[in-house]
């Protein structure tokens, strides 16, 4: 993954779909679950913490694998990515 000169922090990866992410508690999204190896959820509370520091942050959303074939390859990207970025604040 490209870091565009940033230090972020993944917060969610579906990589091989071993880590089932339907029907969770709430105690496991605010907490967090899976393998930060393959695919997780950080956890809301993490995210919290992170975004709640009164220093403006960006939150950047990479989707891959998803080309829509079906379409003609609707993705923003030559490459098949999708790619989006917004500033909170």
């Amino acid at each position: 993954m490209k870091t565009d000169g940033g230090g972020w922090t993944v917060i969610q990866k579906r990589q091989d779909g071993q880590v089932y992410f339907a029907n969770r508690t709430w105690n496991d999204y605010a907490n967090g679950f899976g393998e930060l190896t393959t695919s997780f959820w950080l956890g809301l509370d993490k995210i919290h913490a992170l975004s709640n520091s009164g220093i403006p942050v960006t939150l950047r959303i990479e989707l891959r694998g998803d080309l829509c074939e079906d379409q003609n390859g609707c993705s923003k990207q030559p490459n098949g990515y999708w790619w989006g970025e917004w500033d909170f604040s």
